[in-house]
């Protein structure tokens, strides 16, 4: 008497929620693998909070000439702010 809703009985729910829990879980999987295998260069890090860490890679990748670089790096360092 239980069975007469045949295919589309609340069983069908149950298991379409745990596909949809495993594609989901999968998703996640491939995001911290996909994360955790990126280059350190494009992770956010404590070096992304170091004003003269970034200062050294934007003259490594050529932003900035050779000149700029020491005058940023004086004023980063200088115990008074600059004059504006």
């Amino acid at each position: 008497m239980m069975f007469h809703y045949g295919y589309f009985g609340p069983w069908m729910w149950v298991g379409g929620v745990i596909w949809i829990l495993l594609l989901v879980g999968a998703a996640v999987l491939i995001y911290q693998l996909v994360r955790h295998w990126a280059p350190p260069a494009t992770r956010l890090g404590p070096a992304a909070d170091d004003p003269l860490a970034v200062l050294k890679i934007r003259y490594a990748r050529g932003e900035i000439t050779r000149e700029q670089y020491i005058q940023m790096q004086k004023d980063i360092t200088a115990k008074e702010p600059p004059i504006i």
